[in-house]
Order: C-alpha cells, then structure tokens, then sequence
C-alpha cells in the first residue's frame, strides 16, 4: 500500500527555523510520502505559490512550519483565492516561530520535529480522522479595496499601543529580557491604571465604538479589544465571551482602572466571561465592526487604522485542522 501523502510547507525565516531547518528538512527527506517547499522572503508571495502546487499534489494532510505570521499568510490565501478550491486538506501546525499560539490552540507542543514525528504516524496510522476538528478562520477587513486578512486573533485598543511603545522606547535600551520584560510590564500597567488619557501616555487608547451583531453596541475607551477564533490563548486563558452564537469569542475592558482590575481578577479565577464584572463585555458573534484611529494586531502582526476607519471582523467558513490536544489512541505520545 502506498504511503498517505503529506504535503509541508516551511518558511526558513521563522524563529524556531532559523537554526533548526535543516535538521527539520532532513528529518521530513527521510520520510516516505512527504512532499515539502521551503518558502522564501516574499513569505505572501511565496506561500501562494506554494498552495497552488500542493493543491496539484492533493496531500491529505497540509503542515505549515512557521509562526502566527506564516499561517495568516497561509490562511489569507487559502480564503482569498481558493487554490484547493473546495476540498482543502486538513491543516495542521508546527511551533516553529516566536508567536506560536495558534499552534500551541492545537495541542502542537514540542520542537518542530517532535510535532512533525507526531503528525506522521497520526496520518500513516490511520488515526487521523479521530483527530479532526472544525475551527474558523477570524477574517479582518480594513476597507480602502484591501482584499481581507485572515488569521486567529485579533487585538486592539490601548494594549496595541502599549506594545508600539515598548518596541519604541523600551526594547531598544538593549536590556536583557529578564529586566525589560518585566520593566515593560510595569510601564504599561500603570500607564493603565492612570488613565492613559494622553496621546504620549504608553497605553493610550482612542474613543472607539463596537458593533457586536446579535450582542449590542459599545463606545468609550478601552484598554484592550479581543476577538479570536482559537480556544485557548496564551497560559490556556479564555478571555473571551461564552454567551451568544458563533465562532468568534469577543471581549472588552474599558480604559478605568476599577474594569482593568475586575478583569484581571476574573482571569485569575477563571470566572472572566462566566460572571458580570462591571466595565467588561463578553459575547460569541459572527460579525462586529470596530471604528477607532487606535492601531491593531493580527497573530501579532501590527496594523496601522487610517482615521476614522472602519475595521470588519467575521468568521470564515470552518476548515478541518489537526487537533493534537487529544490522546492519539494506539500510537505513541
């Protein structure tokens, strides 16, 4: 019996790939069935190009070994262009950049080549179809005849802000992560809790209204805007809203510091979204706009908001993804 094929793309330039992509690529040679294309600079580019042939070679399943950055691009393409038209793999994911929480959502713990090792004798197994789930792409829309990104997580608000200056001010002291991370966290929390109300404050944050469809519409100041389509984000947290229908968890906290410290409390004790807390919404919707000048993040990618701009956020079709979070029955761990 031939083996299953499975097709992988890499982008070299990922963090974890930097000095491991050899080790990888050699690892994914040896294995029979495997077709790969290492992707370059022009990681857009690239990556479309590198979907359009592995829609030819029809694998049944799609690794993607990068970071947050390098699945929005596969995603964006996937979505936008449609290159597998509508029988698209199942999709699965390698912790092979800085920011790996889409992979990490998915149970993908581990080195990049202990997850690909994984991910083989899932598929060669036959278990794979145990370990399928539907999750949907967070589509984001800025307007101007921009064709939409797509990703997982989106951010906005102050916190955007917040992290713009301490990739500005902060981080280019040349400090050690040991004393500017926790510098930064300092800086930005009280920045926080004094109000932010000035444009040269670390986390000011613009008026912005949000339009939830089926949950309402909210207008202030906000500390930190939330909408994802993973499960888990950073630390297994589920800041987002359990209420309501759709594949997209919303949430806000006001810019005050009495809203800031009840969210900080919820999430602590795990009641963030489950119980009122006076200043923060919470919802589940397929759809809600956002107008703000604040700029904004997708998968850790930041995105400036031209004034007055109007910013479309909406769930994608689902697509099948691997979903190592469970026990594979049978195989090794």
């Amino acid at each position: 019996m031939a083996p299953p094929r499975i097709g992988i793309i890499v982008n070299p330039k990922s963090t974890q790939n930097t000095t491991g992509v050899d080790s990888l690529l050699d690892t994914v040679s040896r294995v029979e069935g495997v077709i790969h294309i290492t992707i370059g600079h022009d990681v857009a580019g690239d990556m479309a190009m590198a979907l359009k042939k592995m829609a030819r070679i029809e694998p049944e399943v799609l690794i993607i070994s990068g970071g947050d950055g390098t699945i929005q691009a596969c995603f964006t393409e996937l979505e936008n262009e449609k290159p597998f038209g509508e029988r698209v793999p199942p999709l699965a994911f390698l912790p092979s950049g800085k920011t790996n929480m889409i992979a990490e959502d998915l149970g993908a713990k581990g080195t990049p080549i202990e997850v690909f090792k994984r991910l083989v004798e899932l598929t060669t197994a036959g278990y794979l179809q145990r370990h399928l789930i539907k999750r949907a792409f967070l589509g984001v829309d800025f307007g101007q005849g921009q064709r939409p990104l797509y990703g997982m997580f989106f951010g906005g608000a102050a916190i955007v802000n917040g992290i713009q200056h301490c990739r500005k001010k902060i981080y280019p002291m040349g400090w050690p992560n040991f004393i500017s991370h926790p510098f930064a966290i300092v800086t930005l929390l009280l920045s926080a809790m004094m109000g932010g109300k000035k444009k040269g404050s670390a986390m000011y944050a613009d008026h912005a209204e949000i339009h939830v469809r089926g949950g309402g519409l909210f207008s202030g100041r906000f500390v930190v805007i939330i909408a994802t389509t993973m499960d888990r984000l950073l630390l297994g947290m589920r800041p987002y809203g359990r209420e309501g229908y759709g594949d997209i968890g919303f949430s806000s906290v006001e810019h005050r510091p009495g809203a800031i410290w009840g969210a900080i409390k919820g999430l602590v004790r795990g009641t963030f979204g489950k119980v009122f807390i006076n200043g923060v919404q919470t919802r589940r919707t397929q759809e809600l706009i956002i107008r703000s000048n604040d700029s904004v993040t997708l998968d850790g990618e930041l995105y400036d908001v031209a004034d007055g701009g109007t910013v479309r956020l909406f769930a994608s079709p689902q697509y099948l993804m691997v979903d190592l979070t469970k026990k594979i029955e049978g195989v090794s761990s």
